[in-house]
């Protein structure tokens, strides 16, 4: 089989998505893809539990990401949607079919494997056909819809090439043009971006989202990689040990994480323990924090006596060579340039916590004046910090 054309363009919502900054505003999730709902599922091996009566509403249209390190479930979920796995208890429905009973190869879905699988002796097109082929779909079908999705992944001029002639990203195309051939309602990638290096990894996260903004197919997304998790989802769903910690927008997750683990995972984090005083308000907490011998005020919950901890982003901290300028004062004990911003790690006189700032390089000249070694002043809003028990 040869495409030596393309087909019809596929056809696009208005919808498509627009770059803003380092982001891409999706549009609204629900018009194609199927609903899925996972309702107390716990799936084990032996003694070890994978997946903890976890329950999880993912809307049609969605790009839902799981998000977790190794052994947090997030890849044994995703398999029994895909139904390699059954689940020991619950159920999943796709669609709103109960998929109890129902093999691989009759689910709704497809799926997308961290290693891409692509057959080396096979051209492009016959790679991203295969699916079809197996289906027996007729001559023409295939020749269209390959040529659609080739059209799609912008890889029409490569129809011919194989697999070892393309480019990492391009293999990733590939795979994903094969996953979306058969036009599944939900669409589950493993780790689809790991193979790539961290350059193409950015590139290629913004050319995902706006396929997927285009089809408007549910993606379930696995990954451990916590910034491809904030670019590419609707709504995340951090997973350890088995359970969904928390659910949010990459935005409410970031800003407001439910926990200590929530918030050192996501980013990078300041973690000071701090001692609650008791609420102060609807939403705000009165905190001693021994480290910076002061009483603050700031958003968040937790109860008098137990252990608690004031978190604070590199990004929402001011960093001043005068030690007089802001309240606190502390040493600079490490410092790192990455051309776009300068991060500063800083050492306070009775505490072994290292304080992480980052201040953004807006000009272009001499080292900062703030060296190794230098005392300096820092501070930050209280509004812009949290407490965060266990």
């Amino acid at each position: 089989m040869t495409t030596s054309s393309v087909g019809d363009a596929i056809a696009q919502p208005q919808n498509a998505a627009a770059v803003q900054g380092s982001q891409i505003s999706h549009g609204s999730p629900g018009s194609l893809g199927s609903p899925v709902s996972i309702a107390a599922v716990t799936k084990r091996f032996a003694a070890f539990t994978a997946v903890d009566d976890l329950s999880l509403e993912i809307a049609g249209g969605e790009l839902f990401c799981l998000l977790g390190g190794s052994g947090s479930g997030k890849s044994t979920l995703l398999r029994m949607l895909a139904g390699f796995e059954t689940p020991d208890a619950g159920a999943i429905r796709i669609g709103g079919r109960d998929m109890t009973g129902v093999g691989p190869a009759d689910r709704p879905v497809n799926m997308m494997f961290q290693s891409y699988a692509l057959f080396p002796h096979m051209s492009v097109a016959r790679n991203v056909g295969y699916g079809l082929r197996q289906q027996r779909r007729p001559g023409p079908e295939i020749r269209d819809r390959v040529a659609r999705m080739l059209d799609l992944v912008r890889l029409t001029d490569f129809a011919a090439r194989k697999p070892h002639q393309l480019s990492g990203g391009q293999r990733q195309r590939v795979a994903l043009a094969r996953a979306l051939v058969k036009e599944p309602e939900v669409l589950l990638l493993d780790e689809p971006l790991s193979a790539l290096d961290k350059k193409l990894r950015s590139e290629t996260q913004y050319e995902l989202m706006q396929i997927q903004d285009r089809l408007r197919t549910t993606f379930i997304v696995v990954t451990h990689d916590q910034e491809e998790a904030m670019v590419l989802a609707n709504r995340i769903g951090v997973m350890d040990r088995g359970k969904l910690v928390q659910i949010g927008t990459p935005r409410e997750v970031y800003e407001r994480p439910k926990n200590r683990f929530i918030a050192d995972f996501i980013g990078t984090v300041t973690l000071i323990e701090a001692d609650p005083l008791g609420p102060s308000s609807a939403g705000q907490c009165r905190v001693r924090v021994p480290a910076l011998e002061a009483e603050l005020i700031v958003p968040g919950e937790a109860s008098a006596g137990a252990p608690a901890w004031l978190a604070l982003r590199p990004e929402v901290i001011d960093i001043s060579p005068d030690p007089a300028a802001l309240p606190y004062r502390a040493t600079v004990a490490e410092y790192a340039y990455f051309g776009d911003m300068t991060e500063f790690r800083l050492k306070l006189a009775n505490s072994d916590t290292l304080v992480r700032v980052t201040r953004s390089n807006r000009l272009r000249g001499p080292d900062s004046e703030i060296d190794w070694g230098a005392s300096v002043s820092f501070g930050f809003a209280p509004d812009a910090a949290l407490v965060l028990g266990a």
